[in-house]
């Protein structure tokens, strides 16, 4: 293929030199945002997406449980500490888990009593007649 027919084979994909300067004149009004302008605004998209009812209706959507019971003052402290109601009830139970997870193993590993356990003990009939009086 020589020039000519690459030209017209690609004439409807490029820009003609006039639209190319109209394009990059527009480009250069528009003001981009400085990184600090641009990462306020994430902050605030994410504190919006936090804030308000919403969450607290996710939270209840999603473990109904949570509706009825009385809430862990330790979910408002991570919901104050930025989380949001569902990931603060998350970690809450997270915790609450892993504690009675140390709690388990803790309990399997302890070394029981030397007196026995007190549970009823089989009958012996060879003691029983060793030990009868005549």
């Amino acid at each position: 293929m020589n020039e000519q027919d690459l030209q017209q084979e690609h004439s409807g994909d490029l820009f003609t030199a006039e639209e190319a300067q109209d394009i990059a004149g527009q480009n250069a009004a528009a003001p981009m945002p400085s990184a600090l302008e641009r990462a306020v605004e994430r902050v605030r998209a994410v504190q919006g997406a936090r804030s308000g009812g919403a969450g607290w209706d996710r939270l209840f959507e999603r473990y109904p449980e949570t509706r009825g019971e009385k809430l862990d003052a330790e979910i408002f402290e991570g919901v104050r500490g930025g989380l949001t109601p569902t990931e603060a009830y998350q970690q809450s139970r997270l915790r609450a888990m892993q504690e009675e997870n140390r709690l388990r193993q803790s309990a399997a590993r302890a070394v029981g009593s030397l007196a026995g356990d007190g549970g009823p003990q089989e009958f012996d009939p060879f003691l029983a007649g060793l030990n009868h009086k005549n």
